[in-house]
């Protein structure tokens, strides 16, 4: 007489199991990515400490089994791949000759000269940028607040890049994590 075996076929249920694994390490993996980039704003890419909205505006997103992480600041690109790599080139003034760039604590405090309370004078120099200054009643320079630019190129500082390719071997330790013994749908 021939035995028989009956087999139950758990497809959905395994489904479930491993979806909801797998999106459990895809979000472990991204969180790590995002941790790691926060590191390197600051760190290997030789961006200065300022307001530390780029730092804190890195967040992560988890849909399905794909994650991702970055920033949604307006800047934040140009810091990852620098002026040279984007469409535009060199910043350029839009709307005057010079781009200003401040160079004291009081001028940082404006967002242009042209807001500046102070008397600035225009002092081109020879071979070099041209500078605003302030001038004593001898007329001699007080202070140097800005330097005028015709353009800039900001070279990259990537942060986000190298959170992924130091850290190869970490974000797959994560993604191919196995499932638990006995893993059953709750």
């Amino acid at each position: 007489m021939a035995k028989t075996m009956t087999m139950k076929w758990h497809g959905p249920e395994f489904f479930k199991v491993l979806s909801k694994h797998m999106k459990k390490n895809v979000k472990k993996a991204v969180i790590f990515l995002q941790k790691e980039a926060k590191k390197n704003v600051y760190g290997p890419s030789g961006l200065k400490r300022g307001t530390g909205a780029l730092r804190r505006s890195i967040q992560w997103e988890v849909r399905g089994w794909a994650g991702r992480y970055g920033s949604n600041l307006r800047y934040a690109r140009v810091h990852e791949e620098g002026t040279d790599k984007m469409l535009g080139g060199p910043i350029t003034p839009k709307n005057a000759k010079y781009l200003s760039i401040p160079l004291t604590a009081k001028a940082r405090r404006y967002s242009s000269p042209r807001d500046m309370p102070d008397d600035l004078q225009f002092i081109p120099l020879r071979g070099r940028n041209p500078i605003l200054v302030t001038m004593d009643e001898n007329f001699e320079i007080k202070e140097v607040h800005w330097v005028l630019v015709r353009d800039v190129t900001i070279p990259p500082r990537p942060y986000l890049r190298p959170a992924l390719d130091n850290n190869v071997s970490k974000v797959r330790q994560f993604l191919v994590k196995p499932l638990p013994r006995g893993a059953k749908k709750k």
